[in-house]
This record gives C-alpha cells, sequence and structure tokens, in this order.
C-alpha cells in the first residue's frame, strides 16, 4: 500500500497525466460534430446576448438540441485567441473530462475507500475510449461529467438528509449537473431513474432516511434543472412548457447519425444492430488486464466475504448501485428502437462506473499481497499494464482508435471495425500530404473525401494557402486523389460499402498507429 499512501508521488503522477492530456487535445484534429457545435454555440451566443433578437440560424437537426454546452463553450473560447478556436474547445472539453476522473474518485470514496478511489481515477484516465474522447467528443464527455458528478450529489445527499444547510446546497449542486445533462441532450433524463430506484430499494427503509423529502427536493431539483436545460435552447422559447416535450417525442422517432455501421466485419444497418454490439465493443476495446481484473472480481465475492464485510460498509448496496448505473440503461437501449453506431461513444457516461471493479480487485490483491496466489495474479495484471501503457502512448492522440489482442491482427482491423469515425486524423493526413508535395505542377490539386467530414478537410486545408485545391465529390465527379476512412458510407450496385473496399489502390499516405490503419491518401490511377 505504500504507493497508494504517498501522497507526492500519486500529486506528481496526477499532474503529469492531467499534462499529457492536455497535450493530447491540443495536437489532436477536429472531430465531425465540432464544427457544428462551435457554431451553434457561437449562434446561441448571440442570442442570448440580444436577448432574443438575433435569429439563429436554422441548421439540420439544431432544434433537438438544447446546446447548453456548447453555448457555455463558445463564452469561455471568445476569451482566448480566435486563431486557436477548435484548441481552445479542446482544451474546455479535457476541462470537463478531468473533472469526471475527479468526481469518480469522489464516488468512490463515498462508495469504498480513498484507495479504492485513487485505482479508480487512474484506471479511467488511461481507459483508451474515455482517454480518446477527452478533449474531442462535445456532448458524450459533458454527459458523463454531469452523470458522475449527479451520482456523487445523490450520495452526499443520502448521508445529509437531516442537515438543512448542506441539503439546500446538494440540492443547488444537483440542479446544476442535471440541468447541463439535460442541456447538453435531453435523453439524460433517462439516467436518473437508476439512481430513483437505487434510492428506492436501498433507502426508504433507513430510519433516518425521509422519502417525503427526497420526493420534495427531487421536484425542486427537476423544476430549476428543467430552466437550466432551456436557456440557451431558442427553439423552445415561444412555449416554454410544450414544445420541450413535443420535441422530445418527436427525436425518438428520428434516426440521428450514419445509416450503417462496419462490425467485425459486417456491414449491418444501424436499424438492424445486434444486442451484443456494446458487449462486442467493451470486450475489443478494453485493455487486457481490465478484462482480468474481471475475471478475479467474482472468486472475491463468493470466497472472501469476510474480507468484504471486513473492508467495507454497505458493500453489495454500493456494487449494486454500480450494476444499476451500468445495466438498467444498457438494456433500455438495446430492447429499445433507440438506434446505436461509433462503437462505445453514446454509451461513454458508463465508463467511469466500469473501472470501479477492476479498482476493487486491485485494491484487494494488493491488500493480499503476501499470499502466493494474490501476488501471482497481481503481477500477471501489472504485466498486462505495462504492455497496455506501452501501446497507449504508441497510438498517441488517437487513444479511441485502440483495440486489443482480441481483435485480431492490427493491419486487418481496417476491415472489421471503423476505427477513426470521428475523423479526427484529418490533421494529420493533410499535414502529410501538403509536406510531401502532392500537389499538380498546373493548376488545382482535385481531391475527393470518402467516409469523413469535407467541412473539416477545407479548415485544415486553408492552414496551408500555396496547396491549391478543389474538393470534388467522390460520388460523380472525377478527381486526382482520395482521403478516406473505413465508414461504411459508399453505395455500389445497392450494395453499402467501406470507403477502402471502393478504392482498394495501393495508399500513397496513411496515417497509422501500432499497425493500425487510420486513414489513407490514395492516388486515383
Amino acid at each position: 500500500m505504500e504507493f497508494l499512501s504517498n501522497k507526492n508521488l500519486k500529486i506528481f503522477l496526477i499532474f503529469l497525466l492531467i499534462i499529457f492530456s492536455y497535450y493530447c487535445s491540443v495536437i489532436i484534429g477536429i472531430s465531425w460534430d465540432e464544427l457544428f457545435e462551435i457554431n451553434r454555440g457561437q449562434d446561441r451566443l448571440m442570442y442570448i446576448f440580444s436577448l432574443g433578437s438575433y435569429e439563429v440560424a436554422p441548421a439540420q437537426n439544431d432544434k433537438y438540441y438544447p446546446g447548453l454546452y456548447s453555448t457555455i463553450a463558445a463564452f469561455i473560447s471568445n476569451i482566448l485567441p480566435k486563431k486557436y478556436i477548435y484548441e481552445s474547445f479542446h482544451i474546455i472539453n479535457n476541462t470537463f473530462s478531468i473533472l469526471t476522473i475527479f468526481g469518480l474518485y469522489k464516488l468512490v470514496k463515498i462508495l469504498f475507500n480513498k484507495y479504492v478511489g485513487y485505482l479508480s481515477f487512474i484506471i479511467l484516465f488511461f481507459n483508451p475510449t474515455f482517454f480518446g474522447h477527452m478533449s474531442m467528443n462535445p456532448k458524450d464527455t459533458i454527459i458523463a461529467f454531469s452523470f458522475t458528478w449527479t451520482t456523487v450529489t445523490l450520495l452526499r445527499y443520502l448521508n445529509n438528509q437531516n442537515n438543512l444547510l448542506k441539503r439546500k446546497k446538494l440540492i443547488i449542486y444537483g440542479s446544476l449537473f442535471i440541468g447541463l445533462g439535460l442541456g447538453t441532450r435531453i435523453q439524460f433524463i433517462g439516467l436518473l431513474l437508476p439512481l430513483f430506484f437505487y434510492v428506492l430499494i436501498f433507502n426508504y427503509l433507513k430510519r433516518d432516511f425521509s422519502l417525503s423529502k427526497f420526493f420534495i427536493d427531487t421536484t425542486k431539483i427537476l423544476i430549476i434543472s428543467y430552466f437550466i436545460m432551456i436557456a440557451c435552447w431558442p427553439q423552445v422559447h415561444s412555449n416554454i412548457f410544450i414544445e420541450p416535450f413535443k420535441i422530445f417525442f418527436e427525436q425518438l422517432k428520428i434516426h440521428f447519425g450514419p445509416a450503417q455501421i462496419l462490425l467485425n466485419g459486417k456491414i449491418l444497418s444501424t436499424s438492424e444492430i445486434p444486442f451484443y454490439y456494446i458487449f462486442l465493443n467493451l470486450f475489443y476495446k478494453s485493455p487486457e488486464f481490465l478484462i482480468l481484473t474481471y475475471l478475479f472480481f467474482l472468486p472475491i465475492l463468493v470466497f472472501d466475504k469476510k474480507f468484504i464485510n471486513d473492508e467495507f460498509n454497505d458493500f453489495y448496496s454500493n456494487i449494486s448501485l454500480l450494476l444499476f448505473i451500468i445495466i438498467l440503461p444498457t438494456f433500455f437501449i438495446i430492447f429499445s428502437s433507440y438506434k446505436v453506431y461509433d462503437g462505445l461513444r453514446l454509451f461513454l457516461y458508463i465508463i467511469p462506473f466500469f473501472c470501479v471493479i477492476p479498482a476493487f480487485t486491485i485494491y484487494y490483491l494488493i491488500k493480499k499481497n503476501k499470499k502466493l496466489l494474490s501476488k501471482f495474479f497481481l503481477s500477471l495484471i501489472t504485466l498486462f499494464f505495462v504492455f497496455y501503457i506501452y501501446n497507449f502512448i504508441k497510438i498517441t492522440p488517437y487513444q479511441y482508435t485502440y483495440f486489443n489482442l482480441f481483435a485480431g491482427n492490427k493491419e486487418n482491423l481496417v476491415k472489421k471495425f471503423e476505427i477513426d469515425y470521428w475523423g479526427v486524423s484529418l490533421k494529420d493526413l493533410i499535414k502529410e500530404i501538403v509536406k510531401k508535395k502532392y500537389i499538380k505542377k498546373n493548376g488545382f490539386t482535385h481531391i475527393a473525401i470518402c467516409g469523413m467530414n469535407s467541412e473539416i478537410a477545407k479548415v485544415e486545408l486553408k492552414k496551408y494557402p500555396k496547396f491549391k485545391y478543389k474538393l470534388k465529390n467522390y460520388l460523380n465527379e472525377k478527381y486526382d486523389y482520395v482521403i478516406m476512412n473505413n465508414r461504411p458510407v459508399f453505395k455500389d450496385k445497392n450494395k453499402i460499402i467501406t470507403c477502402y473496399e471502393k478504392f482498394p489502390i495501393e495508399s500513397i499516405v496513411d496515417i497509422k498507429k501500432n499497425n493500425i490503419v487510420i486513414s489513407s491518401f490514395k492516388k486515383i490511377y
């Protein structure tokens, strides 16, 4: 336990991790949704400052997003140099993500102890899916932040319900966190159900718990949150008591995102996603050491109840809270008509909670380190962790493209899964294209964009004014080169294929990390 008890070492490690995350946030490219989010934020900020007289420009599906976070981010970014607006957004987003990690530490400290909290902190920081999204995902990271801190606030409330002063403060905090979640994506309301069920099942019988107070306080929180949610949502201001509900039920019938996904080598419609979609992604995108900890957790739970009872209070009810949070929303999505895509992106809010059981398992093995079997398992986990960290650093700043050994040969992953579905590698790809001077001597270089955002390509190409180009439609125009990732977007003879299947020619420039092809630049002969 020396490491977990060494305060200076922990502070130094946390400092290094935070610096590394900000470094990644600055060097990574623009994600698919960021242009939309930035424009939405600036428009709604103008609307707020004009007291409603500024007319927000119409945009596809814009009315379905309350836009609170993008407005806040726009306000903060305007203080920073305009030249670095995308980097500014990344830094702001990364800050909220770091606060999510600290929120997980607070949560686990309440549920178990500070040592399990420290381990949860480290494990979440090194989770490739979470880390990879920290800076360039403008919505799902904020949902994770709001949900984590809402859970922390609930636990604090349950411990301080009879303290009037603390209760009032927690009502304000809860309103702010829930308001931000709803103001980012209105479906956030569904994430509150497992917390509600947890309260009813595990707390209503306690002598010091008042169910009536809870319902009254919850009502207050929801009312305040509602008004926070609609604050930056111009499309509902014509009737704030009807329009939000109208839009909410309307969007349940609408599909956002891609029409097809690539899953384990098969192209599937998002309307026919198999129930195991999330589980398969969790398995393939979780580091090997995490999978090991889950395998060790069940035997501990069954065979060492004495340790659990000696070390922790209400252990089984606390574990139940984690299971509620993970299982209930997940199964709702699986068995509803809600369409999922982009791997674990839409499930980012549960990733922090998935890190708690591994933290507990490692804590147990450290505490039992005098036993030979525990030493062996701890050494094994450590070995896999070191191996993983090596790969984690190698794929910087594209950690979200990580796949473990179980996913198969890394060179073939481009045929099995969507690697860079956010298109953030466009920045590095265009930089390499310009550096290697793939420019026509006379006239413009005609480039098509397949599977990536052409508007982002324009932003990146503007950085190189000497590079004369024209962007062409890959479906019906002639072009010299094509920039691509492996999204299934190309329709050929009524069959959906990936860009790599449409253009099976050799690449002249690849963005490649740890033998995984992320995006490519190819010449059309």
